[in-house]
C-alpha cells in the first residue's frame, strides 16, 4: 500500500512538472507584460522613430545604447553640418543585435549612421541569458522580434527567467496602475519621461544636473576580449547590409568620464587595441576613446551618462571631428 502511493505521489509530481512546463511559456507569452515599468524606453523609440519618418531626405542618426541619449545633441550636429540629424539612442541593456534591429528599421537611403556604442556591446554574446530590462520589454512591446530573431534556446531561458513571483507582479502592474490611470513615464522628472525628448531630433533636454553620490569606475575593460565573435558577426552584417542599401556606417566611441586609471599602462593598451582591432576590421572609425571623455562634473546619474553642460562639451568635440570626416 505504501508502495504504491509513493508510486502515485511520484507520477503526480511528474505530470504536474510536464503541465507546468508546458503551461507556463503559454501564460508568459499571454499575460506578461510590464508597460509602465518599460514605457519609458518604448515611448522614447516612438518618439525617435517618428523623429526619423518625418525626415523626407538623407539624415544622420546616432544609434547606440542610453550613452548616445545621455551625450549627442542630434540638433547641434544638424545645425553645424547642415544635415537633419536625429539622436536615436535608447538603452544599452536591449543588447547590439536589438539596437541593430531598430536602427534598420528607421534608416534609409544614402542615410549616414553612426554608431557610439557602449564599451559593453562589444562583449556581446548570444548564449548568455538577457538583461531584465530587455526580458521585459520584449515580452511586453516587442514579441514579433522575439518570436522571429531569439534563438529558442534563449526563448527559453527567457520566457522561464521570469519567476511566479515576477509574473504576478506584472499583472498587478497591469491591473492596478491601469484602475488609477497611472503612468511612470507622465510621473518620472529629471531624464526619464518622454515628454523631455525632443520630438524633432530625439534629444533629452532636461538633465541639467549631477548625482552627488554617484559611483564611478572605468567602464573599458581590460579582461576580457576586446570584441566577441558574436559582437564582430553583428556588425559585419549591419556593414553588408549598410553597403547594400547605399548607408554609410561609422563607428566612434561613447561618452564617458574621464579617469586618471585610463592613464595607466594597461588601460592605455586595451584602448589603443580596440581601436586598432576596429580598423582592422576594415571598420570606418571616428576619432579615439579619448575624444568622447570628459570631466566626471559633467556625470549626471551613471558613467555613461551626461548632463546637458557635459552633452554640449560632448558634442562639440563631435562635431569637429565630423566636420574632418565628412565636410574635407
Amino acid at each position: 500500500m505504501h508502495q504504491k502511493y509513493c508510486i502515485n505521489l511520484i507520477k503526480f509530481i511528474f505530470y504536474s512538472l510536464c503541465l507546468i512546463l508546458l503551461v507556463y511559456p503559454v501564460l508568459i507569452l499571454l499575460f506578461f507584460k510590464m508597460p509602465f515599468s518599460m514605457e519609458w524606453v518604448h515611448g522614447a523609440y516612438e518618439k525617435k522613430t517618428k523623429a526619423c519618418s518625418d525626415i523626407k531626405s538623407s539624415k544622420i542618426i546616432f544609434a547606440g545604447g542610453s550613452s548616445t541619449h545621455f551625450g549627442i545633441n542630434a540638433k547641434m550636429v544638424q545645425d553645424a553640418l547642415k544635415m537633419p540629424c536625429v539622436n536615436f539612442g535608447v538603452m544599452a541593456l536591449l543588447d547590439l543585435d536589438y539596437i541593430i534591429y531598430k536602427s534598420k528599421q528607421v534608416l534609409k537611403e544614402n542615410d549616414i549612421l553612426i554608431m557610439p556604442l557602449e564599451y559593453n556591446l562589444y562583449q556581446f554574446n548570444q548564449k548568455i541569458p538577457y538583461s531584465v530590462q530587455r526580458n521585459y520589454y520584449l515580452l511586453t512591446f516587442d514579441k514579433h522580434f522575439f518570436k522571429a530573431h531569439v534563438h529558442v534556446f534563449q526563448k527559453i531561458k527567457t520566457i522561464f527567467s521570469i519567476d511566479p513571483l515576477q509574473f504576478i507582479s506584472s499583472l498587478y502592474e497591469q491591473i492596478y496602475n491601469r484602475m488609477r490611470f497611472r503612468s511612470m513615464v507622465s510621473n518620472n522628472v529629471g531624464g526619464y519621461s518622454i515628454h523631455t525628448i525632443d520630438q524633432v531630433n530625439g534629444d533629452e533636454m532636461s538633465v541639467t544636473h549631477k548625482n552627488a553620490s554617484l559611483k564611478i569606475d572605468p567602464v573599458i575593460s581590460i579582461d576580457k576580449s576586446l570584441i566577441t565573435k558574436d559582437c564582430l558577426k553583428s556588425l559585419n552584417e549591419l556593414r553588408k547590409w549598410c553597403k547594400h542599401n547605399n548607408i554609410r556606417l561609422i563607428l566612434t566611441f561613447p561618452n564617458t568620464a574621464y579617469l586618471k586609471d585610463y592613464e595607466r599602462n594597461d588601460y592605455k593598451v586595451a584602448i589603443n587595441n580596440l581601436t586598432n582591432k576596429l580598423q582592422e576590421y576594415n571598420f570606418e572609425v571616428l576619432g579615439e576613446p579619448q575624444d568622447a571623455m570628459v570631466d566626471p562634473k559633467y556625470l549626471y546619474d551613471t558613467p555613461y551618462h551626461l548632463n546637458t553642460e557635459g552633452t554640449t562639451i560632448r558634442t562639440k568635440k563631435l562635431i569637429s571631428l565630423l566636420e574632418q570626416k565628412l565636410i574635407s
